[in-house]
């Protein structure tokens, strides 16, 4: 299930849907049975200005911690590179990557993926 973990502008006061807020969110889904997490962020592009790409993992940690391991979460949004996406796994930022565009744009993607692996 896609979990948005935050509707607010990142710059403004905060209104609407915050990262807290979707914790409890995922608590319940998690609760409920759901079978992966997969989390994103606000319209604008969280973080969309950070050079390493991985715009939502701060959300995607933040909703790992507040499922405790009950249910796998999915780390989504610029993650670009084999060696930023083994990071965010090592570091217990999420439990796996969501690619889609770079597939969508490069059909070797993958490939140059596992050549860097």
């Amino acid at each position: 299930m896609r979990l948005g973990a935050a509707d607010t502008m990142p710059d403004e006061k905060p209104r609407g849907l915050t990262v807290a807020d979707a914790g409890a969110v995922a608590r319940e889904l998690a609760a409920l049975g759901a079978d992966l997490l997969s989390v994103s962020g606000n319209l604008c592009g969280y973080g969309a200005d950070r050079t390493d790409g991985a715009y939502f993992s701060p959300y995607a940690a933040a909703i790992r911690e507040a499922v405790g391991g009950k249910v796998p979460v999915e780390c989504t949004g610029g993650v670009r590179g084999i060696g930023n996406a083994e990071r965010l796994l090592a570091d217990g930022c999420c439990d796996l990557i969501g690619v889609g565009r770079p597939l969508l744009s490069d059909a070797g993607f993958l490939d140059k993926w596992r050549a860097d692996l």
